[in-house]
């Protein structure tokens, strides 16, 4: 005769708690603790300066022997160290005129090739981030 099972054995319990464990873990993406690298990525790298920037602005690009170089590793710590290559051109002591030495090359006001037209909507992003995340400071990733 099959008796109807009155729960599970405390054996059972475990499997099950640890397994439940596991997966709910899997189940949420790990935040980053600095929101602002997170929206400089979403709203700044990867629209913006990844499509305009990185091609050249990498070691083995055609901008590879200047100061302005970005990761494109997709490392731990990539992201970061591209965030703080953001804010160093940020710097108001690098300014000309009251404008960044990044949206000074990014417009072509240095020795650099036209990247983005004054006043269209990726230089109104790269300007808005720029006063955005000058002054943050973030955690390692």
């Amino acid at each position: 005769m099959i008796r109807p099972s009155r729960g599970l054995s405390p054996h059972c319990q475990v499997v099950v708690l640890v397994a439940a464990s596991a997966l709910s873990g899997a189940c949420f993406e790990k935040t980053d603790p600095c929101p602002e690298r997170t929206a400089f990525e979403a709203e700044v790298w990867r629209p913006v300066i990844v499509p305009l920037c990185v091609g050249c602005h990498i070691p083995e690009g055609v901008a590879g022997r200047s100061n302005l170089l970005f990761d494109d590793s997709g490392s731990t710590g990539a992201l970061q160290t591209n965030f703080s290559i953001f804010q160093r051109y940020a710097d108001p002591e690098l300014a000309q005129g009251g404008v960044s030495l990044f949206l000074l090359k990014a417009r072509g006001l240095l020795t650099h090739g036209l990247r983005v037209v004054p006043g269209d909507a990726d230089d109104q992003t790269m300007e808005r981030a720029l006063a955005r995340f000058k002054d943050v400071r973030c955690p390692p990733e």
